[in-house]
């Protein structure tokens, strides 16, 4: 059974898109599959890549909405794009990911994931307190226990050691998709993982 590292960070839309492929990676591929919450704005920062979000650019946001309705329609998952996403708080965000490493604790890792991503992607909700606990509780644990958890220091600092492993591993964007040696980045490349799970020797080393 091939491990495969899942990259995600849940502001990112299309990391939300790349779950609905995660079945068929199981099930067709036999693929084990390890799961890390990550800051995309730190990833990107530690390349050097400080350009402006798509989302702050009209023209790019508008070709983004398109784009993601498009793979939206291709995986049949519910997509309500959020309009105040340019007003998303930051660290309400933060927490969400820091929410996951708790659940991922208590042996919730995916009903928490899905349910946030449900949360942001298929709702358009932004995050903020009452998400994180509703995420919570749909993952079938204490909202107030959870919300405590993802700011003690102890998940704050295993949040910042998630990001210094991502990053270490070159790890720039989400989502990301890493087998044995072999990273792929975006929602749009996991068919090039699929043949890689399908045939070692696909490996690509530039």
């Amino acid at each position: 059974m091939a491990k495969v590292d899942f990259y995600f960070d849940f502001l990112s839309p299309y990391s939300y898109l790349a779950t609905f492929r995660l079945a068929r990676l199981r099930n067709e591929f036999g693929a084990e599959l390890a799961f890390h919450a990550i800051e995309l704005e730190a990833a990107k920062e530690a390349i050097g890549n400080t350009r402006p979000a798509p989302h702050l650019l009209p023209k790019k946001l508008r070709y983004l909405k398109a784009d993601l309705a498009r793979w939206a329609s291709r995986y049949n998952a519910p997509l309500v794009f959020p309009e105040t996403i340019a007003h998303f708080d930051l660290k309400a965000a933060a927490r969400l990911n820091r929410g996951f490493i708790c659940a991922a604790r208590r042996g919730a890792a995916e009903p928490y994931m899905n349910a946030a991503f449900s949360s942001l992607w298929a709702s358009g909700r932004e995050p903020n307190d009452a998400v994180l606990k509703e995420v919570a509780a749909k993952a079938g644990l204490d909202p107030t226990e959870l919300a405590a958890g993802a700011d003690a220091p102890d998940t704050i600092a295993e949040y910042a050691r998630e990001n210094q492993a991502a990053q270490a591993r070159g790890v720039f964007g989400v989502p990301t998709f890493i087998a044995g040696d072999q990273l792929f980045w975006g929602n749009d490349r996991i068919d090039f993982l699929e043949e890689y799970l399908r045939d070692p020797n696909a490996a690509v080393h530039p």
